[in-house]
């Protein structure tokens, strides 16, 4: 499998933005091929910290998790947005783990069980956005995690 580095992932996103009304040209095509690589190429990483994340959420009772990769489609709408500022290789939530649990004492249980991950040297973590204590305007409320998972020691 051809490995696509953040670098390539840049500037295919740049290129779809510019061919973002010529869809259906050779150039595009290839370009969504790079971006598809990109999508699968988080994949693994995910499923190893989705592991990781139901060893921690079966301490609690009735707690689930689920992981997704972010669709095609998505993607791109994130690039295509009106601002412009968006590089795929910058996109964090390509893949996402979810923990969803009882209480807001046990969401920060779990996230200080994956902090002790990150002391560990399993997983490094990118930010942290606490829309617990911040909530949003429409009333949101969650723990966001961006992590850095391990995979053949390179971080993805």
């Amino acid at each position: 499998m051809t490995i696509i580095s953040r670098k390539q992932a840049n500037a295919a996103g740049e290129i779809l933005k510019e061919l973002r009304d010529q869809q259906n040209s050779e150039e595009y095509g290839k370009q969504i091929s790079i971006l598809n690589t990109w999508r699968h190429q988080h994949e693994e990483p995910a499923q190893i910290f989705f592991k990781k994340l139901v060893g921690i959420i079966n301490k609690y009772p009735n707690a689930m998790a689920t992981y997704r990769l972010k669709r095609k489609e998505s993607i791109l709408k994130k690039l295509y947005r009106s601002n412009g500022n968006f590089e795929l290789g910058a996109i964090d939530d390509i893949a996402g783990c979810r923990a969803i649990v009882n209480s807001v004492s046990e969401v920060y249980k779990v996230y200080d069980e994956i902090l002790n991950l990150k002391e560990a040297g399993e997983i490094d973590i990118k930010k942290t956005k606490d829309y617990i204590k911040n909530p949003e305007e429409s009333g949101y409320r969650s723990l966001h995690v961006i992590v850095k998972q391990t995979l053949n020691q390179e971080k993805n």
